[in-house]
């Protein structure tokens, strides 16, 4: 929960002291899902023959369907490959379309399983000023997550359109210098970030639409019986879900070993 830290009005010392435990709280905590995860030896070498398959993308496809993914098989390939964008020079943006109750939020949240959540922003929607609010480098080469499209302002939109086309953000704002003067001085926030999206619009405003892939949710009545069959499956035990857990955990740990490229920025 990103707020405008620096927008509070002013207040009592205690006011003061319970903000400044606060926001250490959060520091606290958003360095903890930081924390760089370390990954065995065994977990490497399997993850290296995974990367280095001449079939890569037929094996990708094949795990993600092990990991709980029912259907799909395009749509769930390609999500998977605008989420692992992140840690590329130029990023990929996607927006999941389908009516209320298709599916689209769990097969965006399926694929988000599959991401180092360490590198994940995901949020249900932003308001007017929070992109601008994030520390200059918080959204560097992360992937960002809207549960839902539907619910953002304009200005929300334009300020998310920015940072998807333009790789940076950036506000001309005021604040204090170190002797308490008004100064104006301009807030950037880095990216580039990769961005997956849901929602039940049917058709996509345009200047959202022209920077991202549109997947449209498989609403057939034949994707409906495999997901029943699926959960029926689940609850009888003849999904192995130690098999599925374990998927997961190798695709992430996939993901965490690929070298990150980033770009300066000016």
């Amino acid at each position: 929960d990103h707020r405008d830290l620096h927008s509070f009005p002013t207040r009592r010392s205690s006011d003061l002291t319970y903000r400044d435990q606060q926001i250490s709280q959060l520091q606290q905590e958003n360095s903890r899902e930081r924390k760089p995860v370390t990954v065995t030896p065994a977990l490497q070498k399997e993850c290296r023959e995974l990367l280095r398959s001449p079939q890569l993308m037929n094996k990708l496809g094949d795990k993600i369907g092990l990991s709980g993914v029912v259907g799909e098989e395009m749509n769930r390939l390609l999500l998977f490959c605008v989420a692992s964008s992140y840690k590329m020079p130029k990023t990929l943006h996607a927006i999941v379309q389908g009516s209320s109750g298709s599916g689209k939020t769990h097969l965006l949240n399926a694929i988000l399983e599959l991401m180092p959540p360490e590198e994940v922003l995901n949020v249900t929607r932003i308001t007017d000023k929070s992109l601008y609010n994030y520390g200059k480098h918080d959204l560097k080469n992360k992937l960002f997550v809207i549960q839902d499209l539907d619910g953002l302002s304009e200005e929300a939109l334009l300020a998310f359109r920015e940072l998807i086309s333009y790789e940076k953000i950036a506000s001309s704002t005021t604040g204090q210098d170190k002797n308490g003067q008004i100064e104006s001085y301009v807030k950037e926030v880095l990216g580039p970030v990769a961005s997956m999206t849901a929602t039940t619009q049917t058709e996509v405003y345009e200047d959202n639409e022209n920077r991202c892939f549109t997947l449209a949710v498989n609403e057939s009545d034949d994707q409906t019986k495999a997901i029943i069959d699926y959960m029926n499956a689940c609850s009888v035990g003849v999904i192995n879900a130690s098999e599925q857990q374990y998927t997961r955990q190798l695709l992430r740990h996939c993901i965490r070993m690929l070298q990150q490229i980033g770009r300066a920025h000016v």
